[in-house]
């Protein structure tokens, strides 16, 4: 019978922000964090490798499952706290151990290390070097993770999500389990390999329906196909908040045939993506210039601004004012505004609806990149969220 060991350490850092995201954030239960480490029906990469795992026939015990939601640099007690957790596992079940599953990010960062995930792997693999144990590692990671060596050269496969938005983090880890069975069977362990490209992409170019992501998928897909040794090749476009010394665009891989055949699949998908990276420059206009094109055209609404920098997917706080203080500037009116604000709406709250009061919205997190603006504002309605 096959034993699998799990574990989870995910979190999306944002190098940017003030402060540090505390290790009580990555316990919470509830969402990431399952009651009792009960995966089934979450629809989450760790649901899909267990639920394949366990239609294989395999034997799944658990190590510890701390995740957060992207905030800002994680407080190394919480890598700490896993690693022993690893350690502890590992030493328990090292007389029928036969693989290991890692979920994480590829972009976590905390106040000790700037590459979390290429200490846990270089961690895990110097244990199993110290029972003697030969077994692979295979792990998924988000599609926006920055690749390190120390990742590829202490795994056996990475595995990365195909989509973004990620609409396919169930299949990710099924696939996960599929890629550790054809290592399982082979006779050989597969060769692993990097290509790093000399590229941030924006976060706000790296859907997959856009260029240069959907090209590459394709042709990485297609290279698959017509290559049975190569288990899969994985791009990843990075993840430039982290603000670390490894950012950047990757493509990794790993295969049972030779090794040059399997890096020149990777040069090949490199090169293309660097054929098109002027396709990854942002080609956003200016807020106010926005603003006067609608007046001009006289656009029907209603009409969405998204503003991605503060993006709150990505660790950012949503209380960043610079569009508001735009938007109240302008001729405008009729508009809603959406911002983060819980002091606030808990003056709201007391007031009650109806009721008119002076408020200091937004730009509370970190005045280096917005302040608050002050309004006089009418309650029209409350909720609880």
């Amino acid at each position: 019978m096959t034993h699998i060991l799990t574990a989870c350490l995910a979190h999306e850092s944002h190098g940017f922000l003030d402060g540090l995201t505390p290790a009580s954030q990555f316990k919470a239960v509830g969402g990431l964090n399952p009651k009792d480490g009960d995966h089934r029906g979450t629809g989450t990469t760790m649901d899909g490798f267990m639920q394949t795992a366990q239609a294989k026939g395999w034997v799944i015990n658990q190590a510890a499952h701390f995740a957060s939601a992207p905030s800002a640099t994680a407080d190394h007690v919480i890598v700490e706290e896993f690693l022993s957790s690893i350690k502890k596992s590992i030493h328990k079940h090292k007389h029928k151990l036969d693989g290991i599953f890692l979920f994480m990010h590829g972009a976590m960062l905390s106040s000790s290390c700037d590459d979390v995930e290429g200490l846990v792997l270089q961690y895990t693999r110097q244990l199993l070097k110290s029972h003697h144990l030969d077994i692979p590692i295979v792990c998924t990671l988000d599609l926006h993770g920055n690749i390190s060596t120390e990742m590829v050269e202490n795994s056996d496969y990475i595995h990365a999500f195909q989509k973004n938005p990620h609409t396919d983090v169930f299949e990710a880890g099924a696939q996960a389990a599929h890629c550790l069975e054809r290592i399982f069977q082979h006779t050989s362990k597969p060769t692993h390999s990097l290509f790093q490209i000399p590229l941030i992409m924006p976060p706000s170019r790296s859907a997959t329906a856009n260029q240069p992501m959907r090209d590459a998928l394709a042709l990485a897909r297609s290279i698959e196909a017509n290559n049975p040794d190569i288990i899969g090749i994985n791009i990843f476009a990075g993840f430039p908040y982290s603000d670390s010394s490894i950012v950047g665009m990757s493509i990794c891989g790993a295969s049972f045939g030779p090794s040059s055949a399997l890096e020149a699949a990777l040069h090949n998908v490199a090169e293309l993506i660097w054929q098109q990276r002027h396709k990854c420059i942002n080609q956003a206009k200016e807020l106010p210039q926005v603003l006067e094109s609608i007046a001009k055209e006289s656009l029907a609404g209603p009409i969405i601004l998204a503003e991605p920098a503060d993006n709150i997917g990505g660790g950012a706080p949503g209380d960043h004012t610079d569009a508001l203080r735009t938007l109240l500037a302008s001729p405008f009116s009729d508009m809603v505004a959406v911002i983060c604000d819980p002091e606030a709406v808990r003056q709201c709250h007391l007031k009650g609806v109806g009721s008119t009061l002076t408020l200091n919205i937004g730009g509370h997190s970190d005045h280096r990149w917005s302040t608050p603006i002050q309004v006089d504002a009418t309650v029209n309605s409350i909720s609880n969220g």
